[in-house]
């Protein structure tokens, strides 16, 4: 089992998404320092949380990982919603390509995506940011 080479398969079509937008967002996963969160710029945060991890059997149990991936974009308050919907359509257009059917990664992690939820916006009133989260379930093996 490794789940850092399962939480990578979902981090990294969105890591890379980002980095196809002008200007480049920067993402942010699980447990990283924002290096100036309050600011009024663009970020995106990435957390896998895992939650069933193995199946019963008879004899040992087998490794059968589930959880979900959030993706929360921030962009400035008080300019509409465009950014943030551009920008929660390449994070969806990412999850979903990874449920494009090929051959287990050189990683051994393989996986896919199951019903998405979102995006869902929000202006947050402690923070000069307007988000856009959206979440979906995973399946994923390790071989």
């Amino acid at each position: 089992m490794s789940l850092q080479e399962v939480r990578r398969l979902f981090e990294e079509p969105v890591l890379t998404a980002m980095t196809m937008t002008t200007p480049v967002v920067p993402v942010y996963v699980d447990n990283q320092i924002f290096p100036d969160s309050g600011a009024a710029k663009e970020h995106a945060v990435v957390r896998v949380d895992f939650g069933l991890t193995t199946e019963e059997s008879l004899a040992e149990n087998f490794e059968h990982l589930r959880g979900v991936v959030t993706v929360e974009i921030y962009t400035p308050k008080g300019q509409g919603p465009g950014r943030a919907q551009e920008l929660a359509t390449l994070a969806a257009k990412a999850l979903n390509g990874i449920n494009d059917c090929g051959p287990h990664p050189p990683t051994g992690a393989y996986g896919h995506v199951r019903g998405m939820e979102g995006p869902s916006f929000f202006p947050l009133s402690d923070t000069p940011h307007y988000l856009a989260r959206l979440s979906c379930s995973f399946r994923a093996t390790y071989n």
